[in-house]
């Protein structure tokens, strides 16, 4: 699929759905070092190829959680653990029912850097599972993409990470509006 095609908005959920509260629990980068992931976007100076050179990693939650927690939360899920709270009240500590965990198994991005101007889209592709709490199976597991652009100038650090955080929150979209997802026991 293009990027453009991966970046369409997904479908909407049901508003009546009885949804059982969920916490993103971990994700994990599953690309093997020196993979690549980027090339040169159609721009006027030469921008070398990208590489993952992390290698498969787990990366913290918390540079993914405000994109999660923001794409299920519009979907009225209910969403534990709220990146913008410093201090939970007794209101806010509900335990979730569902753990959700995200494997990025799939990054493609095109980078662009005209004197100091970075630009570019990027698409990814996300395995989820969601556990049970409760008896700690994996309740259900499913695959969705999607994709982010920066216009020029707005990214201010690195290009790429921007793009893959940015483009984490269409997959989670599409995660919320899938059907086995919404139905699971409240």
């Amino acid at each position: 699929k293009s990027m453009a095609e991966m970046a369409r908005p997904p479908i909407r959920t049901q508003l009546d759905a009885k949804l059982a509260p969920v916490a993103l629990a971990r994700v994990v980068v599953d690309i093997p070092r020196g993979t690549r992931i980027g090339g040169r976007s159609p721009c006027l100076d030469y921008t070398p190829p990208v590489f993952w050179d992390s290698g498969r990693t787990a990366v913290k939650p918390d540079e993914f959680s405000e994109r999660y927690f923001h794409a299920l939360k519009v979907a009225n899920y209910i969403v534990v653990g709220d990146p913008t709270i410093l201090f939970a009240t007794t209101a806010e500590k509900v335990a979730p029912r569902y753990r959700v965990g995200a494997r990025i198994n799939r990054i493609a991005m095109n980078l662009c850097d005209h004197m100091g101007r970075k630009s570019g889209e990027g698409a990814i592709r996300v395995v989820w599972q969601v556990q049970d709490v409760i008896d700690e199976r994996i309740a259900y597991e499913t695959t969705t993409e999607g994709g982010a652009q920066i216009a020029p100038g707005d990214a201010k650090v690195e290009a790429s990470f921007t793009l893959l955080i940015d483009a984490f929150e269409n997959p989670a979209r599409k995660l919320a509006a899938d059907q086995g997802c919404y139905r699971l026991d409240a």
